[in-house]
This record gives structure tokens, C-alpha cells and sequence, in this order.
């Protein structure tokens, strides 16, 4: 998006992963986090943008996803995985061909759904819960890389295809106004 350079992604078995570093990992309910980027896409099919989500046992983590009316954004404890998650979606197209800028944000809360945010381009979509089951015990610190392309770990038939680009990952929970100066065309250096 910004520049000529980006990652494309063909949506089988590609991703980018990082090591896996406890910088990105958050270690109780109340941390918060960030991630954004821009992503341009044409597909209809569920799909995971980004993440950072365990294959093993109760699959801690968290990860962003989308449809092409959809968005999604869910967080798995590591206490009981899966089982006791947070899990938002949003109303918004974000796969039409064009270049749209992500957020996906966890406040210091966690106990609803309230607690989750997801911005396109800049703005904030009003959520609603796509299947939370408890508040959040404990925080999933996951033990693999985190993921551009995919969830975390391999998912079949769900991989990202598409562009990224201009991906940034907080610990803590960006401001509306940053978020919004980022999808204006801000670079992610300048937001502290």
C-alpha cells in the first residue's frame, strides 16, 4: 500500500511467521494489544488474516479474520482454550479488491465482547459476539510465531489470499485518533 513493496499471499500454505518471542505473547486478562495493517483482497471465503494461535491442547492465542462482509476477531485463553474465549464480528467489507487498512484491538477488559475492537479503515465497527463463552481467566501466551497469512499454525482451506502490508503489532491499546492517523496514511514508527 505505502510504497511498491508488499507481501501477496496465495491462500495455500503461504504465511510469514516470526519466532516465537514473549514480547508478543500477553500473560494476563487485563493486557492489551494491537495489531494493523493493510490488507487487499477479493476472496468471499472465511479467512485468517493474522494471529497468534497454539495447535496444541486448549490452543491459546488470538487471531483476525475475515468474509467479505464480515470481521472477525477472537482471543482463546490459555486456561481453557477455545472454551473460554472472547469472539467479536463486525459488519464490513474488507475483501472487494481494494486496499483496506485493519485494527484489531484488546483493551485492559475481559469479560465481553466490549472488550475487542476492530477498526476498517479507520473506523470502528460496532460488534456483535460470534460465540464468546466466558470471561477471559487467564492470558494465552502461546507458544509458536506469530502469523501473517494464517491464524498461527495451519489451517486447511482458510489461509489469507491477498496483499499485507505495513504490518504493526502494539502492547497496548492504541487510541481511535492513532488508529485512525495510521489509515490515513501515517507511518506505524510515528504512533508511540
Amino acid at each position: 500500500k505505502i510504497g511498491k513493496y508488499s507481501l501477496d499471499f496465495d491462500g495455500t500454505n503461504d504465511y510469514v511467521e516470526t519466532a516465537n518471542n514473549s514480547s508478543l505473547n500477553y500473560y494476563n486478562k487485563a493486557s492489551a494489544f494491537t495489531a494493523t495493517g493493510w490488507v487487499k483482497s477479493s476472496t468471499s471465503a472465511f479467512e485468517y488474516i493474522w494471529g497468534k494461535c497454539d495447535t496444541a491442547g486448549v490452543q491459546p492465542g488470538w487471531w483476525g479474520a475475515f468474509t467479505n462482509s464480515l470481521i472477525y476477531m477472537r482471543v482463546n485463553d490459555a486456561s481453557a482454550g477455545y472454551n473460554t474465549r472472547l469472539y467479536a464480528q463486525g459488519t464490513g467489507n474488507a475483501s472487494d479488491g481494494n486496499w483496506h487498512h485493519l485494527a484489531f484491538v484488546k483493551t485492559t477488559g475481559y469479560s465481553s465482547v466490549a472488550d475487542l475492537k476492530i477498526y476498517l479503515d479507520g473506523t470502528s465497527l460496532s460488534l456483535s459476539d460470534a460465540g464468546s463463552s466466558a470471561a477471559l481467566s487467564y492470558g494465552p501466551s502461546s507458544s509458536v510465531g506469530m502469523r501473517l497469512g494464517d491464524m498461527g499454525f495451519a489451517a486447511a482451506n482458510s489461509e489469507f489470499t491477498g496483499q499485507i502490508d505495513e504490518f504493526s503489532f502494539w502492547s497496548g491499546s492504541l487510541s481511535q485518533a492513532n488508529i485512525t492517523s495510521l489509515a490515513a496514511g501515517a507511518k506505524a514508527n510515528a504512533i508511540t
